[in-house]
């Protein structure tokens, strides 16, 4: 064990009545609008059980972890910041990063596109629209066209995980013409075409990365859920990506916000560290965080001592309480 120093914030309170000299708070659903409730008032987690694929290769990232904290490797050849990408990467794959999907396990995908085909069904009277966000692996430029010509292989090169996702999704009964991805519209034009079409009902699943997809993207009429196949890098991207939904104007009454961990991977950890940042940034924007202190946890980078712990499997050296049990991850 080590002790380490986080960055800490003193005088909050004092903070807090700084920044309403110049701020003009509101909260939103209480000045006027109607906006629709959120199901279950908060995010909701569906797991993906981790594979013994997933659970050797976080022990390689560990090995890896521990060589770059006694500064073993260069860090143009390894570094955290690598470590935590291939953690990513592999908590989508629930097992090693590899060019080709696998067909021998169930992933995250699989949990998405079950849960997509169920909350196709519960708003089809409405037209529901759900926005899928993933931020690995976007398509190329025109890949949304018929790929019926090209290899797997192939195909993944250019759809990447999306078009493995289309795929589950329209052979779970969605119509191929009802999916979209948001990288596809490449003008302004083409954009407000789509989003025209997606408050029109004409489609039903949009898929994009949160960069492409969390701003200015304006097709509340009919949103009726937000899933998050990874975790984004920013807690205001995150906002901005459950604001596509949870907005005025939605004509919906209630509406579903999603996320999708695999057990034993990254996801856990990086869930926690980004809804703490998020929960911490939205309690001083509103003025109501009610403590003296508060500490920074950083960039969503894993560090060496995090890395071992999820290796073992026991978070107690990185979660917070509150979260784990509210979480439940």
């Amino acid at each position: 064990w080590r002790v380490r120093t986080r960055l800490k914030f003193h005088n909050l309170p004092e903070l807090q009545d700084l920044l309403g000299l110049c701020w003009d708070r509101v909260d939103p659903r209480k000045a006027g609008g109607k906006r629709p409730a959120i199901v279950g008032e908060r995010m909701r987690v569906v797991e993906t059980e981790g594979s013994e694929e997933l659970r050797a290769y976080t022990r390689e990232l560990a090995d890896r972890a521990e060589q770059v904290k006694k500064r073993a490797v260069d860090p143009s050849e390894d570094n955290m910041l690598k470590i935590t990408h291939d953690g990513r990467v592999a908590s989508v794959f629930n097992g090693v990063p590899s060019e080709m999907w696998p067909t021998n396990r169930v992933t995250k995908l699989d949990a998405c596109a079950r849960e997509v085909w169920d909350l196709y069904c519960h708003s089809d009277e409405a037209s529901g629209v759900q926005l899928v966000f993933c931020d690995l692996f976007t398509p190329k430029a025109g890949s949304g066209e018929d790929a019926a010509s090209l290899t797997s292989a192939e195909q993944f090169a250019q759809q990447g995980v999306y078009g493995v996702l289309r795929d589950k999704i329209v052979s779970a009964g969605v119509l191929p013409r009802e999916v979209a991805y948001v990288h596809d519209a490449a003008s302004d034009e083409e954009r407000a075409e789509l989003f025209r079409r997606a408050n029109a009902g004409e489609v039903r699943v949009l898929i994009g990365s949160t960069a492409r997809m969390g701003l200015g993207v304006n097709v509340q009429r009919r949103a009726y859920a937000v899933h998050h196949l990874t975790v984004p890098w920013r807690p205001d991207w995150l906002d901005q990506a459950n604001k596509r939904v949870d907005r005025d104007g939605n004509t919906m009454d209630a509406v579903h916000i999603i996320c999708y961990p695999t057990t034993g991977s990254y996801d856990v950890v990086l869930w926690q560290m980004i809804e703490t940042k998020a929960n911490f940034v939205a309690a001083i924007g509103s003025g109501t965080y009610g403590g003296r202190t508060a500490d920074d946890i950083g960039d969503l980078v894993i560090d060496a001592t995090t890395a071992k712990a999820i290796a073992l499997g026991d978070l107690r050296v990185v979660a917070d309480p509150r979260v784990a049990e509210d979480h439940r991850v």
